[in-house]
């Protein structure tokens, strides 16, 4: 009887711990932050004194991983200030793969850190070669681009199997020539199974990628690659977001011309058969799409769109909405006029963070309960070398882990 009133109590007891909710980490000025969302918004340093950017937070919501524009890429508990468990210099890419780090460096070579180990093990030992764009799926298939280090010339997209330590070329750059542009294929992201690689097929000119490139997928399973022409996008991570659990479904910003307040059309597109289905209506401009844990839910930045002239992070041009998949219903969930609100992320509760620009161009982390009240939780984000064309890298400078 004991035992079970001690089980109740400690039910009943507030959840103290930093991995009871969703894990939140942003960049700051020479600073990087875990965010408490249990704690009341509690903000905890993790480091300081360098320009951090890339957070990734491990699944296990106990560390996270992040660089620096000296190269170095390091790895820190999420519960304690200045707590860095690891740090690597001349580190070029990396990604996580369970527990384990993986990264490639600048001087040519993919290694693995076992955190559990606290041992560095070579993959794909140091040579002529190296690898950038890292990632990798739950069958220990590690993906990325491939370049000649002397001549820093790309090679195309490898896969490298971790289990059997095969690397093979899946596909390839194709120089330009005098009658052909050719191809430089970068990653984009992976499906939730891991057997769908998604590709910016990027043209050989500067110019045309920042207009908008074709997106193209190769399937992992039975390596087919295929072009799809009716979509072109600009490459930014965040015009692509990936379904939870329906693997033949993404959505995506198409639209060409690198001004994200021009021609940029929220789609749910089927990769499968090719099918589109068109979320946000003409006159209508998105960004950063964002599904639902569950996926039956598609949350998005939308405003009016304004075309022929360069705007850029408006006050009120854009808020938040929401996307039933289930109901094929609308709602707007911000009504801000005096920020620009973008980025949304679900957490616990089918509450949001989202990101919101103010006039005078701070950026701000905000907090939306379901009832819809906001609470501004971080401010002052980094901006700083992320934004471009009316576009932030916000991957860059936040991550969330529901």
């Amino acid at each position: 009887m004991k035992k079970v009133i001690l089980l109740f109590i400690l039910f009943m007891l507030p959840s103290t711990s930093v991995f009871a909710a969703s894990s939140v980490v942003a960049i700051k000025e020479n600073e990087i932050v875990a965010i408490h969302l249990e704690q009341n918004n509690k903000v905890i340093t993790l480091n300081k004194g360098e320009d951090f950017f890339n957070p990734k937070i491990f699944d296990n919501k106990q560390f996270v991983a992040y660089q620096d524009l000296k190269s170095n890429v390091y790895l820190s508990k999420l519960n304690d200030p200045f707590d860095t468990i690891f740090q690597m210099s001349d580190v070029k890419s990396y990604t996580l793969y369970g527990n384990n780090l993986i990264f490639s460096k600048s001087e040519g070579g993919i290694f693995l850190y076992d955190m559990s180990k606290n041992k560095v093990i070579s993959l794909i030992e140091k040579s002529k070669y190296y690898y950038d764009e890292l990632t990798i799926n739950s069958q220990g298939l590690l993906f990325a681009k491939k370049y000649l280090i002397r001549e820093y010339s790309p090679l195309g997209i490898i896969q490298y199997d971790l289990n059997k330590k095969t690397e093979s070329l899946i596909i390839d750059y194709i120089p330009i020539t005098k009658d052909d542009i050719g191809m430089d294929p970068s990653i984009a992201k992976l499906s939730t199974n891991g057997e769908l690689l998604y590709i910016w097929c990027e043209p050989n000119s500067a110019s045309q990628r920042m207009d908008g490139v074709p997106l193209c997928v190769y399937d992992v399973k039975i390596k087919e690659f295929k072009t799809f022409n009716q979509i072109k996008m600009l490459v930014y991570p965040d015009n692509l977001a990936i379904h939870p659990t329906n693997d033949d479904l993404i959505a995506v910003i198409n639209g060409t011309w690198r001004m994200m307040n021009e021609n940029k059309q929220l789609q749910l597109f089927n990769p499968m058969n090719e099918q589109i289905e068109n979320i946000t209506k003409p006159g209508i401009v998105a960004m950063s799409p964002s599904f639902s844990q569950d996926g039956t839910r598609l949350y998005y930045s939308a405003g009016i769109e304004v075309k022929d002239q360069y705007t850029t992070f408006v006050p009120g041009s854009n808020q938040i909405y929401v996307y039933d998949l289930n109901t094929k219903k609308t709602e707007k969930l911000t009504n801000d006029l005096t920020g620009f609100d973008f980025y949304p992320q679900e957490i616990e509760n089918e509450e949001l963070l989202f990101l919101r620009f103010d006039k005078d161009h701070q950026l701000s982390l905000v907090r939306r309960e379901n009832k819809g009240e906001e609470s501004i939780i971080l401010t002052n984000l980094l901006t700083t070398n992320f934004e471009v064309y009316g576009h932030l890298d916000s991957y860059q400078i936040l991550s969330v882990k529901y």
